[in-house]
């Protein structure tokens, strides 16, 4: 199995009376195709990064598996391979500008992933976190993922029923039923948290949500960050941190899985 290779070259720069010895490092994949990196110890010149491994003007599905359970590959237009990744030295993929992706590779300086817009940029990143958690799957005939998250609800919010809009009847509701629910409590008789915070809202034993599911992500969590509450109705100027005496509250669930599909259903609050 060729998945490329690194040769190390050392080099004297000169500049007037100073010289020092620098390192270049080139990666030659397997269509031959050279691509350089410079790695010196010292101040970066002017017009360098550290890093200057950076393939261009990817979509999502250049991103292929090559070995399964072991390597991928992201080949060009043509397609030829640009690189080879093997799986299990991959310690993390990060979001940068640009729509770029930053692959931390303990076996190989850092390698960028530059794609062409912002929907082949997140699918990409949704595609490799997948492959990294489930690397015996094959990713070549998989399409674009655009399915949001499902949030599946609990029957009751400390004992009082939450409904789906239109339907009177208390049920195990989800995002696949309809995006917008109602609760009703007495403040005076209400055996839950004062106030209710966002925490509350959002406990794994008591809150509104029990679980969370992505057709490509798997089970999924909620934040409060994920989380705003409004009183009387939702606009920004009627935010607030919790829902803490009687009154009328929206509550708006904001979650988006890797992709950035978004789901985003609103329970509305009604305190007496």
């Amino acid at each position: 199995m060729n998945l490329g290779r690194y040769e190390i070259e050392s080099y004297t720069a000169s500049f007037g009376t100073y010289s020092e010895t620098r390192q270049r490092i080139i990666y030659i994949g397997i269509n031959e195709q050279d691509r350089f990196i410079e790695r010196y110890y010292g101040d970066i010149r002017d017009g360098y990064s550290g890093v200057n491994l950076v393939f261009t003007n990817l979509e999502w599905t250049d991103i292929k598996t090559h070995v399964l359970g072991e390597s991928i590959v992201v080949n060009d237009k043509t397609p030829q391979a640009l690189i080879y990744l093997t799986l299990a030295s991959i310690e993390s993929i990060r979001r940068e500008q640009n729509f770029t992706l930053l692959v931390i590779d303990s076996q190989s300086d850092p390698v960028r992933l530059r794609f062409v817009d912002e929907f082949n940029y997140n699918q990409a990143y949704s595609l490799l976190n997948y492959i990294l958690q489930n690397p015996d799957q094959n990713v070549n005939s998989f399409s674009s993922d655009t399915t949001p998250p499902t949030i599946f609800f609990y029957e009751q919010f400390w004992t009082n029923d939450i409904l789906l809009q239109g339907n009177p009847t208390p049920n195990y509701w989800s995002t696949d039923d309809g995006l917008t629910f109602s609760v009703e409590l007495n403040w005076s008789s209400f055996t839950g948290p004062k106030p209710i915070t966002k925490s509350d809202l959002i406990d794994d034993n008591t809150g509104l949500v029990y679980t969370i599911t992505d057709n490509r992500e798997g089970q999924l969590s909620l934040v409060p960050d994920y989380i705003s509450i409004y009183e009387n109705a939702l606009l920004v100027s009627n935010l607030v941190s919790q829902i803490s005496s009687t009154g009328s509250y929206v509550v708006k669930i904001n979650l988006r899985d890797l992709g950035q599909n978004l789901i985003s259903p609103t329970i509305f609050f009604e305190i007496s």
